[in-house]
């Protein structure tokens, strides 16, 4: 008799309901495509991007969270057909509602995304709205940076007949050089400078500067007496002199992102010819004077301390003369 026929009927439900692997799933390749902490995935869809001249095409990974935020992941292989994967875009769909259900229309070009109170219909190819560098919008698999657009490019749909630059695994650095924003910048001795280096999505790599001068590149420190790195990727160069003419790069890795070149008008000793030059003069000298005030009001304070101690130390007796 069969052992499987003295089980009783609720040991074979459960075994009919509850089925075990003998060995568990391995990943295509040993790892994992994506891993990021601190976060709880709660629904995932894929939408393929077959691209020409290769073997494998690439892939849009779109993942929901616990808190309401959509995440655009780019998925591509290298010539060994090893996997890779980064963040391109990151959208909060809900008020920090977890996302119960999405489905994707790829003849739509959207995502259906359901919460607890909302369902939301989300465009994924939306380029020209969510990408408005070069830099973050050639690695999106979906969109393609288009450098003949005055003044200096703009991002669109990607398809196989777009003449578009594209390059989602980062392998081109100087694929963004000719839509690079280039600015010059006249300053006058004593002045501060702040250089925007606006960078909107993730990075694998955080934004660095760098000075170029005649002697060679010099990466600055994130905190000096003349350079301070702001939250928001800027750099603040206080008290200009001759030695901080130059160029400064603004780059993630080995990408450019922005570039300015700095030079100083120290012959004519920062005479202001221009009311932007005039208000920037007074704003230095408000800061001037707001640093005298505030020296002059700590050494008074510290004038009033030494007098209530000296005030306060008692006097020898004196002793009669006889």
């Amino acid at each position: 008799m069969s052992p499987y026929l003295q089980l009783k009927d609720t040991v074979l439900n459960f075994i009919r309901s509850h089925p075990l692997m003998d060995d568990a799933v391995q990943h295509e390749q040993g790892d994992p495509i994506f891993v990021k902490r601190d976060v709880i995935f709660t629904h995932i869809v894929t939408d393929p991007v077959h691209s020409s001249g290769k073997r494998r095409g690439n892939n849009a990974i779109f993942t929901a969270t616990n808190d309401g935020r959509l995440l655009k992941i780019a998925q591509w292989f290298d010539i060994t057909g090893r996997s890779h994967s980064e963040i391109v875009d990151v959208v909060q769909v809900t008020n920090y509602e977890p996302i119960r259900a999405m489905v994707i229309s790829r003849k739509l070009h959207s995502l259906y995304i359901a919460s607890d109170s909302a369902v939301h219909q989300v465009d994924y190819k939306s380029c020209s709205s969510r990408h408005n560098s070069c830099f973050k919008c050639v690695r999106d698999p979906h969109c393609g940076w288009n450098a003949e657009v005055e003044p200096r490019g703009g991002c669109r749909n990607f398809g196989p007949n777009t003449n578009l630059l594209q390059d989602i695994s980062g392998s081109i650095p100087s694929i963004c050089d000719e839509s690079i924003p280039k600015q010059r910048i006249q300053a006058h001795w004593g002045q501060t400078l702040y250089l925007e280096c606006p960078v909107v999505g993730h990075l694998r790599e955080k934004v660095s500067w760098s000075h170029v001068t005649s002697t060679g590149r010099n990466l600055l420190p994130q905190k000096s007496r003349k350079h301070l790195l702001t939250s928001e990727n800027g750099l603040v160069i206080a008290s200009l002199t001759r030695r901080e003419a130059g160029r400064y790069d603004c780059s993630v890795g080995n990408v450019l992102l922005r570039s300015f070149n700095v030079t100083m008008d120290d012959k004519t000793c920062a005479t202001p010819t221009k009311p932007m030059e005039f208000q920037q003069a007074y704003a230095d000298w408000c800061r001037e004077f707001e640093r005298y005030k505030y020296a002059m009001k700590n050494w008074q304070k510290k004038q009033l301390e030494c007098d209530a101690v000296s005030r306060k130390v008692e006097m020898p007796p004196q002793i009669p003369i006889q």
